[in-house]
């Protein structure tokens, strides 16, 4: 992945949404960049983009539900990326 293909994702663990401030969005990137701030403790998360997009076009993200087809079954999964 090239730095012109990084995107993220915040998601605010107080209030169970993504945060949608691009101020604060912008601010708490500027903090993990530079390791300043450590985002209020467990008050955020960063969902990194994998790289990848679902059958609709959209982006999947770290910590996104995916449902996925094989051969054999169907089932649910949670991304990650090791």
């Amino acid at each position: 992945m090239k730095l012109q293909d990084f995107d993220f994702r915040i998601w605010n663990n107080e209030t169970e949404r993504h945060e949608t401030n691009k101020c604060l969005i912008s601010l708490l990137m500027i903090d993990v960049l530079t390791r300043v701030a450590h985002l209020n403790g467990n008050k955020f998360e960063i969902e990194l983009w994998t790289g990848i997009y679902d059958k609709n076009g959209k982006k999947i993200y770290e910590g996104d539900i995916v449902k996925t087809k094989s051969p054999y079954d169907c089932f649910l999964a949670k991304v990650g990326i090791h």
